[in-house]
């Protein structure tokens, strides 16, 4: 085990002990990834006070032992529950932690019943709270897929004319982004045009693009790490009312980005946005949270809302996305991505937010 991984895996033993537990079972794979660097869709990891097992199956054992140093694979070839019992059986009346947002009722009740004399302890989002601190190559990998999407972004404003199709749009940004060095995609990428922008995840069609708004919302994958941005682009020539639509979301996302400060409260992010776009008339036209966190999965911890008591730290990455969404007129949102700094912030995403007219 590398000593990146080692000192994950410390930090969650410290966190455990907290707790008052020594053995946790965790289900959820990208924190399986966070821990070992395993990166196949598939398998479980058990901390124990002083190994820890990553249990695959026949399909990924080549690629564990590849991925992983000092880690003890095992292969599973019974069932999960009966494995762990296996394993366990000399921790004889300890607790043992496990994921509730990760591991289904029916694998509960499994281990459960094999652990009869064992006490199981639920828990939510212990590791992915560790998650949020990011480590210096977890940000070099997140800059390197923002960097992957700029390029794209300034590709694609040059590709787009009047009359494509809403698909084919979205096609040249999936395959600009992999041939830009993307593994995969964050999520299915968002190109929408004219009223149909104010559908906040709305799917691309073979709607042709007419004059009006373009809204592009992608992301792209490296390293394990994803990005996403947003922007929103003009067909044409912007109306009066679009420019002004535009600039009330542009003013309250730099006033959300400058709000960001090691120490405050993520709802006090959201507020910052809300409040100013509220005061221009169009609060009821802004319905998600301000952002969200983004690491090994898309959507990962801080939420950035107006709910959210989660304190900002140096190192956090979240997206500041605000926009306006009025139906059967269209939607503006202009997105990017901010690290925490011990000072301040860092906005990752570097595409032009003047506004485009193609």
């Amino acid at each position: 085990m590398s000593n990146m991984y080692k000192r994950r895996i410390e930090r969650l033993r410290n966190e455990l002990d907290k707790k008052h537990v020594k053995l946790f079972i965790i289900t959820d794979i990208r924190n399986c990834c966070y821990l070992t660097g395993f990166t196949g869709s598939e398998g479980v990891v058990l901390i124990t006070s002083t190994l820890v097992y990553l249990i695959v199956d026949f399909r990924y054992l080549e690629q564990a032992q590849k991925e992983t140093k000092n880690v003890k694979i095992l292969k599973k070839e019974k069932a999960l529950h009966v494995l762990l019992a296996d394993v366990l059986k000399k921790y004889k009346n300890e607790k043992v932690a496990f994921e509730s947002d990760s591991t289904t009722f029916r694998e509960y009740e499994e281990i459960k019943s094999s652990l009869p004399n064992n006490r199981l302890i639920p828990t939510l989002n212990v590791v992915k709270i560790l998650r949020t601190i990011k480590y210096s190559d977890e940000i070099a990998s997140i800059e390197k897929a923002a960097e992957i999407t700029d390029n794209v972004f300034r590709h694609i404003c040059n590709f787009i004319k009047p009359d494509m199709k809403e698909m084919d749009i979205a096609t040249e940004i999936e395959y600009t982004a992999k041939k830009n060095g993307s593994h995969s995609m964050s999520f299915d990428t968002i190109a929408i045009s004219g009223n149909k922008s104010s559908l906040i995840h709305g799917s691309p069609s073979n709607a042709l693009v007419k004059k009006g708004i373009m809204l592009m919302d992608f992301g792209a994958g490296f390293s394990g790490y994803n990005s996403d941005m947003t922007r929103t682009i003009f067909i044409g020539k912007a109306t009066a009312k679009q420019k002004e639509i535009y600039n009330i979301v542009l003013e309250a996302q730099q006033i959300a980005i400058e709000s960001v400060i090691p120490g405050v409260n993520a709802s006090y992010v959201d507020k910052a946005a809300r409040n100013y776009i509220s005061g221009k008339g169009y609060g009821e036209y802004f319905g998600h949270s301000t952002g969200h966190g983004v690491g090994l999965d898309i959507h990962e911890l801080p939420n950035i809302s107006s709910e959210s008591d989660e304190v900002l730290q140096p190192d956090m990455v979240f997206t500041v996305e605000p926009g306006i969404y009025i139906p059967e007129w269209g939607g503006i949102r202009i997105e990017d991505m901010v690290q925490v700094t011990d000072n301040g912030y860092k906005i990752i995403t570097k595409s032009s937010k003047e506004i485009i007219e193609i």
